[in-house]
């Protein structure tokens, strides 16, 4: 979620300039926009504070084809009696509107469901052994919206966060997603409080994000 080029925030004034090249138009395939926030959420567990992260969530929240992405991911994970994902998109849809009760009431109906927890430890386990740090995090924390309290659950995630290769491998999902994105893009002027106006691409902007 590095996509501060066309941040909607308070205090956050943006314009489109016209189109420089073709390879510059965005065009968001597939689910890579929910993906992306799935990820970027996956990052602010352990790193809260992370400007960057908090940023990239508040531009992919604002792409207006963003809220179908996430009600398709459920929907298509609900159809194929997959509730741990489609939980999991539930609770991203509520990140930005914690009291849409729809959500509420799917992910209580998923979370009652008997075998929605064996799925959880099922896909956290799969993850761990195929050494997929990132998706074992997701899971058990999947697992944690029901029962904060696990304390399994918060050991495991807590030790999958201290393996040095869990944070590349959470960027590395986000990049896909922009992999995905970027043969086009958005060019726009950018302008933040306090600061000039910034003429940015988002191949250059992602560029930088890598560092972060």
């Amino acid at each position: 979620m590095r996509f501060l080029w066309n941040l909607k925030l308070s205090g956050v004034s943006q314009k489109r300039t016209s189109s420089p090249p073709s390879q510059y138009c965005l065009k968001e395939k597939a689910h890579n926009i929910a993906k992306a926030i799935a990820a970027a959420h996956t990052f602010l567990l352990k790193h809260p504070d992370a400007e960057m992260r908090q940023r990239n969530v508040a531009y992919c929240q604002s792409r207006p084809e963003a809220e179908q992405q996430i009600r398709d991911v459920e929907r298509e994970a609900y159809e194929a009696h997959n509730l741990a994902k489609a939980i999991a998109a539930a609770h991203t849809f509520l990140l930005k509107h914690p009291d849409a009760e729809m959500r509420q009431r799917n992910v209580a109906y998923c979370q009652s469901r008997p075998e929605a927890e064996q799925q959880i430890r099922d896909v956290e386990r799969e993850a761990y052994e195929a050494h997929n740090l990132a998706k074992a995090i997701a899971a058990a924390h999947t697992f944690l919206l029901k029962h904060p309290d696990a304390e399994m659950r918060q050991r495991n995630v807590a030790y999958c966060q201290s393996r040095p290769e869990a944070e590349q491998q959470i960027r590395d999902v986000e990049r896909e997603a922009y992999e995905l994105m970027k043969k086009d893009s958005v060019w726009c002027t950018v302008s933040l409080p306090g600061k000039q106006q910034q003429h940015r691409s988002m191949r250059s902007y992602f560029r930088s994000c890598w560092l972060a």
